[in-house]
């Protein structure tokens, strides 16, 4: 999704499209609200939302997406990060749990990152590396 003439508008579902004429639909909006669908986006419609600026659907248009057309999914992961909130008064009093916050999509043309950039997509191609609070998980 895209504002027309304009940058990539990042509050609105993420669409992939495969060889097979299935397409995968990612959103992410709040801190921790993922949506994955499969078919139910109509490309071929003018996009309709809550803003008021034209917005349109188009092909093959960010880098990371473009970078794996015609590319075969090997493996699909979900991220997550470790969240911990912590009393100011006393840092000992503190909480924390792990959040989903990607899904990962390992092609043989290369990775995408699909992930919650807090009210959000993002997309990225670059891997990270695991550690005390970042971690993956096949699916």
């Amino acid at each position: 999704m895209w504002i027309v003439d304009e940058d990539w508008f990042a509050d609105l579902p993420v669409v992939m499209r495969f060889d097979d004429g299935s397409q995968l639909e990612v959103s992410w909006k709040k801190f921790d609200d993922l949506s994955l669908t499969w078919d139910t986006i109509d490309v071929n419609e003018p996009p309709s939302t809550w803003v008021d600026w034209p917005l349109e659907w188009r092909r093959n248009a960010h880098a990371p997406l473009a970078a794996l057309i015609g590319g075969a999914v090997r493996e699909v992961r979900t991220t997550s990060f470790l969240f911990e909130t912590w009393n100011a008064d006393n840092r000992s009093d503190r909480t924390a749990a792990w959040l989903t916050t990607g899904l990962w999509l390992a092609t043989d043309r290369g990775d995408l990152h699909v992930f919650n950039a807090l009210d959000e997509n993002g997309l990225a191609a670059e891997g990270f590396d695991r550690d005390a609070s970042h971690d993956w998980r096949p699916i």
